[in-house]
C-alpha cells in the first residue's frame, strides 16, 4: 500500500509517499480501506516532534510510528478474531490516534472500540473531518457542563476544532461569542456565532463582558486573562493553543482556582465510541455541518502539511488515499 511516512523529526518536507506492508488487524482490531482523513494540530507535531511533550507519547529521541494519521473514514476489509460488531463491507469513521495512527495511508487498523458506522448522509471526505475536531470540541463543551442560555466565549473558532465547536454550543442553546480574525468573521457566523470579536482590531480582555464558559482552543494566553472573562461561578476549559498557554494551564491553572468559585480544567481527547456516536448522531440530523477549506490527495501530504501550518485554513484540511 502506500502511505505517507516520515524517519525522523523534522520539518514536514521531509515527508514522503513509501510503499509499506498492509498492516494485519489484531484480534481486537479492525483492518480499514481508507478513503480519506484530515489534519490536526497533533499529526503535525507527531511529524515535527514538537511541542515536545508530544514526544511521551511518540518516541522521546525518534518517533515510534512511521505513519501519521489519526481520522479515519472508509470500508472495512478485515476483522480480527475477537471483533463482532463490525464486518468486512462496513462504511466506518474513526480515530486510529490511539491505535498507533497511520491513516495517512490505503490501509490502517483501527482498534475497534474507537470506530463507529459512517453517517449515512456524508462523503468520507466529510466524515474525516469528525472523529477528532469534532469529538474534541463536544467533549470540552460538556467539560465545561454547557447548559441551554449560558454566555460562551471560544477562543480560536477557525481551524480544526472551533467551527465545530461554536455549532455545538448553539445546538446546547448558548449565546456564542467568537474570537477570529476579521476575514474569517463572514465564515465563522456561518457556522451560527452571536458574536464577533476581530482580534487584529481588539482585544477580548478589553471589553467588560463576563462568560459562563469559556474555551481556549487557540492562542497564547495567560489563565488569568481567561479568569478575568468569568462570571462569578463562570468554567475555563483549556483545549489547545501554544505552547505557552500549555504549560501556562498545567503550572498556574490548578493554584489560580484552587479557592474560587469558578471552575478550571484542562481537556486532553483521547478517542472513545459513546462521543463518536454522538457526533455522527449530530451529523446525521444537521446540528453540525463538516466545513473543508482545502482537499489534498495523499501525494500532495508535504503541501497539505505546510497549508495547514501557513494558518490560512478556516476549517479542515482533508487528504484523499
Amino acid at each position: 500500500m502506500r502511505a505517507a511516512y516520515f524517519e525522523n523529526y523534522g520539518s514536514v518536507e521531509h515527508l514522503m509517499i513509501k510503499d509499506q506492508p498492509v498492516p494485519e488487524p489484531e484480534e481486537h482490531e479492525v483492518l480499514v480501506r481508507n478513503h480519506a482523513s484530515s489534519l490536526n494540530f497533533g499529526n503535525v507535531g507527531h511529524v515535527k516532534g514538537e511541542p515536545f511533550f508530544i514526544r511521551a507519547f511518540s518516541g522521546l529521541n525518534s518517533p515510534k510510528k512511521h505513519v501519521p494519521g489519526g481520522d479515519v473514514s472508509g470500508v472495512i476489509e478485515k476483522v480480527g478474531k475477537q471483533v463482532t460488531r463490525f464486518k468486512p463491507g462496513d462504511e466506518v469513521m474513526g480515530d486510529a490516534a490511539d491505535s498507533g495512527f497511520g491513516a495517512f495511508a490505503e490501509y490502517v487498523t483501527v482498534n475497534s472500540k474507537v470506530i463507529v458506522p459512517k453517517p449515512v448522509n456524508l462523503s468520507y471526505e466529510k466524515t474525516a473531518t469528525l472523529p477528532l475536531a469534532a469529538c474534541t470540541a463536544l467533549s470540552g463543551l460538556k467539560k465545561g457542563n454547557i447548559q441551554p442560555g449560558q454566555n460562551v466565549l471560544i477562543v480560536g473558532s477557525t481551524g480544526s476544532v472551533g467551527p465545530f465547536a461554536v455549532q455545538i454550543a448553539k445546538s446546547f442553546g448558548a449565546e456564542v461569542t467568537a474570537v477570529c480574525s476579521g476575514k474569517k468573521a463572514g465564515f465563522v457566523r456561518s457556522m451560527g456565532a452571536d458574536h464577533i470579536i476581530d482580534y487584529t482590531t481588539e482585544d477580548f480582555r478589553d471589553n467588560d463582558n463576563a462568560y459562563d464558559l469559556v474555551l481556549g482552543i487557540a492562542g497564547t494566553h495567560s489563565m488569568s486573562d481567561f479568569k478575568k472573562k468569568l462570571t462569578p461561578t463562570g468554567t475555563y476549559v483549556n483545549i489547545g493553543g501554544s505552547m505557552k498557554q500549555f504549560s501556562n494551564a498545567f503550572t498556574t491553572g490548578p493554584l489560580l482556582y484552587l479557592f474560587s468559585r469558578q471552575k478550571f480544567s484542562i481537556l486532553m481527547y483521547m478517542a472513545d465510541q459513546k462521543t463518536l456516536q454522538e457526533v455522527k448522531k449530530m451529523a446525521e440530523e444537521g446540528t453540525i455541518k463538516p466545513t473543508i477549506t482545502k482537499t489534498f490527495s495523499l501525494d500532495q501530504i508535504s503541501d497539505a502539511y505546510s497549508y495547514y501550518e501557513s494558518g490560512h485554513a478556516a476549517g479542515k484540511i482533508v487528504i484523499t488515499m
